[in-house]
């Protein structure tokens, strides 16, 4: 088994970067769905910076006056890949139209992007209709990942930045590769932003 991954849901974890003997402020990192962070900003959560999966969040955060006009940038650009530690995935759109698994790990759509972007696979690969049964859904893109490293879910979609370091398993859409082919031509999650 690999370690834990580092950002397990809502979990709180005070960060190196920034130590109260050098600025006079403690950060402490919160974990979490962009979308359940964004609902709670807008009901006033004492947030200084908001580290979302998507562009929208923050740029409705600054719209909608819940954040400072002009501080929204792209930090990241994220990756979504399929991943499994017990079915083969490495032609990944033939182990989604095969089925041959009970559990299929993705993020709420609702409330985290890399759901969405899950959801826009499968819907591009035309297995969507098909395995709606077989979804399980993780609150954020790293309950997704709890799913399948504890193999609750077969194989799932998830960050490939949540695979840094995990030997085990098969992946699809790692360097190089892009598993996620939406015939628009759209890349999603389309990037993180402040």
């Amino acid at each position: 088994m690999s370690p834990s991954p580092p950002t397990s849901p809502s979990r709180r974890k005070r960060s190196p970067l920034c130590s109260s003997r050098e600025t006079g402020h403690e950060a402490v990192l919160i974990f979490g769905a962009s979308g359940a962070f964004y609902t709670q900003i807008t009901h006033s959560a004492p947030f200084e910076v908001f580290l979302s999966a998507d562009s929208e969040r923050p740029k409705m955060a600054v719209d909608n006056g819940y954040a400072v006009p002009d501080s929204v940038f792209t930090y990241a650009i994220g990756k979504l890949v399929l991943w499994s530690r017990v079915v083969d995935v490495t032609n990944g759109e033939a182990a989604l139209k095969a089925g041959n698994f009970q559990k299929l790990s993705i993020a709420n759509p609702v409330a985290a992007p890399y759901g969405t972007a899950a959801v826009e696979t499968m819907k591009a690969l035309g297995v969507y209709d098909a395995l709606q049964s077989k979804i399980v859904q993780g609150n954020s893109i790293a309950q997704a990942f709890q799913f399948v490293d504890t193999r609750n879910a077969e194989l799932g979609f998830v960050a490939l930045s949540q695979l840094h370091g995990v030997t085990e398993g098969t992946r699809v859409g790692g360097a190089g590769e892009s598993f996620f082919t939406d015939p628009s031509g759209r890349r999603a999650p389309e990037d993180r932003s402040r």
